[in-house]
């Protein structure tokens, strides 16, 4: 190798450590490759002769054909109607693809495929917000862009393919939010931001009830300010700004369920059916919904069973504690899986291929949190990430609830990949 090539090479990964892959190249082929996956999908799905390939989407399906005619919003299950099973947020995201272009599937995961790429922009945002350096924040962009998880389960109809991106969106509001908050002129003169941050807790929520508890997090990282601030009432202020923005999308659907099923279940009707998943006699720490359909469940209105399974699993709790905590184990386990559950149904070779994605990028964030253990807002960024680990210490556990909240968390890859970049290609003496 001559030594100008040499000189040419070092001085192209000098440049690759200053400034990493240029973003407009990483939102094109995160967008092509996503395109590509909804159309293999939408082929797959249509050879099956099926609108989706999970179980959950057909109840979605008919939740959002009734908003898309104007019908009532309802299911039925054994010729029982349940008027709030599901929360609406994912049911209305698919019905106003349904309104224009009726029910065909693939223009819903092409839009989905947008917002997953404005989710890699927003990512790149909130990497520069948090403080990261431009070339930290390119290369979080390309491991999001190019990570296969994400890719593949972007086009599928399921909450997390809407609900990832935009929780992306919430942790760029909630730290341009936790900034501004320090800056008194920007109190003043920003009400409309936590407006928006209520908002976005509001629409997560009804996309994915779980998600719910986090407004106790979400309001701590606000009164966790109000000790070091001169201006509390202001601080109080602000967050009342958010509970007002939490109330507008929140409001109206437990308004709606109080007159119609005469409770406000603002989380729906099947939290106590998802809980005891968690929790029957039989659980092993994977999902068995079978239950739902044994006789003495199913010809219950939807209140009555909700009610039962939730009282059936505080009873599992507190009749065998020990049982709950070894589940409570292996729920971890799978929460924390490197391929997809149920992992006795992947071959080795996937498991493997898995192992060789998951554990380098998942290197690279301990790397990058590492690196900056001295900044509180990181440990705000990771809060969703932990707060669905606990969660699901009770509910059932997959590497797929993982996979939805993992996001914001991405931007510690960019971190730590540049400080490797800047061990293992240190500048050579002819480039200073």
């Amino acid at each position: 190798m001559t030594q100008p090539f040499r000189l040419n090479m070092a001085r192209q990964i000098d440049s690759l450590i200053k400034s990493g892959p240029k973003l407009v190249w990483i939102i094109n082929i995160a967008f092509i490759l996503r395109i590509a996956c909804s159309v293999l999908i939408q082929i797959v799905a249509t050879r099956r002769g099926t609108v989706c390939l999970f179980g959950d989407t057909p109840i979605y399906w008919e939740y959002a054909k009734s908003i898309a005619n104007g019908t009532t919003y309802v299911v039925y299950q054994w010729d029982v109607p349940h008027y709030a099973l599901r929360t609406p947020g994912y049911p209305a995201w698919l019905a106003g693809w349904i309104a224009i272009f009726g029910e065909w599937a693939l223009p819903i995961r092409i839009g989905q495929s947008i917002l997953s790429v404005c989710g890699i922009l927003w990512l790149y945002k909130l990497a520069k917000v948090v403080g990261f350096s431009e070339q930290s924040a390119r290369w979080s962009s390309t491991f999001l862009a190019f990570d296969p998880f994400q890719i593949v389960s972007t086009p599928l109809l399921l909450t997390e393919s809407i609900f990832t991106p935009l929780l992306v969106l919430f942790v760029l509001v909630w730290v341009k939010a936790l900034k501004s908050i320090q800056n008194l002129s920007l109190i003043k003169h920003n009400y409309f931001h936590y407006i928006l941050l209520g908002v976005l807790q509001g629409v997560l929520t009804l996309i994915r009830p779980a998600w719910l508890p986090f407004i106790a997090i979400l309001d701590l990282s606000f009164l966790w300010l109000i000790s070091s601030q001169k201006h509390g009432l202001l601080v109080l202020a602000s967050l009342l700004l958010i509970q007002a923005g939490w109330a507008l999308p929140i409001v109206p659907w437990m308004a709606r369920n109080e007159s119609v099923i005469g409770r406000t279940s603002l989380g729906g009707t099947w939290g106590g059916a998802s809980l005891y998943d968690g929790l029957q006699p039989t659980a092993t720490g994977s999902s068995d919904m079978s239950f739902v359909a044994d006789l003495e469940y199913r010809d219950l209105s939807e209140t009555a069973q909700d009610d039962l399974w939730k009282f059936l699993s505080y009873q599992a709790i507190q009749d065998n504690p020990n049982r709950i905590a070894r589940l409570a184990i292996q729920k971890q386990i799978r929460f924390w899986s490197a391929w997809p559950n149920d992992s006795a149904k992947v071959p080795l070779v996937v498991k493997a291929t898995c192992l060789l994605i998951v554990w380098p990028v998942w290197g690279l964030m301990l790397l990058g949190f590492w690196k900056n253990l001295h900044q509180r807002m990181v440990f705000w960024v990771l809060s969703p990430l932990f707060f669905t680990a606990l969660m699901h210490l009770l509910f059932v556990g997959s590497s797929r609830y993982r996979l939805a909240v993992i996001l914001p968390a991405m931007i510690l890859t960019g971190e730590g990949f540049t400080r490797i970049l800047r061990i293992a290609f240190k500048r050579s003496p002819e480039l200073n």
